[in-house]
C-alpha cells in the first residue's frame, strides 16, 4: 500500500520536500513553514570521505536475469545507491537492489525480458561511517499477481539518509515498482512497492539510518509525468551547491504489474530515475534525493 500521506517536513532536523511539474493529486505537496535551504543549527559536522563509487557496463543478455554488486573504498561504508540499465525498453528493469551484508558496497538484480542485449552498472554511495549508522530491514510476504508495498523505519533517534529492496524471487517479471524515502513527524523510514507474479515471493525492505544530526540534511522531490506505455525519466538536483547526494529514489502512482523501476542512481550532487509505465494510462512520478554536506 502507498504511503505518499508521509512524504512532509520533518522538522527536528530542518528539511523539506519541494516539487515541479503540475500539480496531481497523488502528488505530495510542499509542506508550510521551513524553506529547502533551511539546515539544521546544531549540524554534528561535515560529512568525511564521500565517494561515488559504480561498477563496469554490467552484460544484461535478452531473456536473463543479471546479478551486479560494488564495493565502497576501505575504511568507509554505504549510505545509498542504485542501478543504471541502459535498456530503452519496456520489458527490462530492476528486480532487487539493496546493500551489501557486509555495509560496505551496493548489489542489484536486474531483468531483461526484451528481445534485445543491454548492459547496467551499479552505484554506491559511501563515506567514513556516521554517528549513529546501521542498516535496518523487515521482511514482507508477497502474494501472486500484485503491487505490495513494505515499509521500514530507522530508530526514533535516527534518519534515513538511503534504501532499498530486496525480491526472493528470481522470476524474470518480478520488479521494483517503487522505492523511495519517507518522512512523517517525528518517524524516518524507506519504503519499497514490488510487483509480483505467479508464485508468491518475499520483499525484504532495507532503511540506511544515521544521526538526525549530520550536516546539512535536506530532503528534495520532483515530480513529472509518466507517459503511457513509455519509459520517463527525472532528475532532482541538491539544493544547495556545497552538499552532495547521498541517498534517493523514485515514487510510481501506477500500481499496476507493468509499473517498474528502470533506473534509480546517484550522479554528481543529484538523482537520477527512470519509471517504465507499461499500462494503456498515464501515470505520475516523483525522483526523490536525500543530501548532506
Amino acid at each position: 500500500m502507498s504511503r505518499m500521506r508521509g512524504l512532509f517536513v520533518l522538522a527536528g532536523f530542518g528539511c523539506s520536500l519541494v516539487m515541479a511539474g503540475a500539480a496531481g493529486a497523488d502528488q505530495p505537496r510542499r509542506p508550510p513553514g521551513k524553506q529547502p535551504h533551511s539546515i539544521a543549527a546544531t549540524a554534528a559536522r561535515a560529512l568525511q570521505g564521500y565517494a561515488v563509487v559504480s561498477s563496469p557496463q554490467i552484460a544484461s543478455p535478452a531473456g536473463t536475469q543479471v546479478y551486479g554488486s560494488v564495493q565502497c573504498p576501505p575504511g568507509t561504508v554505504v549510505l545509498g545507491g542504485g542501478v543504471s540499465d541502459s535498456s530503452p525498453s519496456l520489458q527490462a528493469g530492476v528486480n532487487s537492489s539493496y546493500p551489501l551484508g557486509s555495509q560496505r558496497g551496493w548489489q542489484a538484480y536486474v531483468n531483461n525480458v526484451s528481445d534485445a542485449d543491454a548492459t547496467f552498472s551499479v552505484f554506491a554511495t559511501c563515506a567514513k561511517q556516521p554517528t549513529g549508522y546501521r542498516i535496518v530491514k523487515k521482511k514482507f510476504f508477497m502474494p501472486r499477481d500484485l503491487v505490495i508495498g513494505g515499509l521500514v523505519e530507522c530508530p526514533a533517534t535516527l534518519a534515513t539518509v538511503g534504501g532499498g529492496g530486496y525480491s526472493s524471487s528470481r522470476h524474470p517479471f518480478v520488479f521494483i515498482n517503487s522505492t523511495y524515502p519517507i518522512f512523517t513527524g517525528r518517524h524516518s523510514a524507506w519504503e519499497t512497492e514490488m510487483s509480483s507474479t505467479d508464485v508468491d515471493s518475499e520483499l525484504t525492505t532495507y532503511a540506511i539510518c544515521a544521526n538526525r544530526g549530520l550536516a546539512g540534511f535536506h530532503f528534495t522531490g520532483v515530480g513529472g509525468s509518466n507517459a503511457a506505455n513509455a519509459q520517463s525519466a527525472a532528475t532532482v538536483t541538491c539544493l544547495s551547491p556545497d552538499a552532495v547526494a547521498v541517498g534517493g529514489g523514485v515514487w510510481s502512482s501506477s500500481k499496476e504489474l507493468g509499473g517498474r523501476v528502470n533506473s534509480s542512481y546517484p550522479d554528481g550532487n543529484a538523482w537520477k530515475v527512470k519509471e517504465i509505465n507499461s499500462s494503456p494510462r498515464d501515470e505520475r512520478l516523483v525522483a526523490f534525493l536525500i543530501c548532506l554536506s
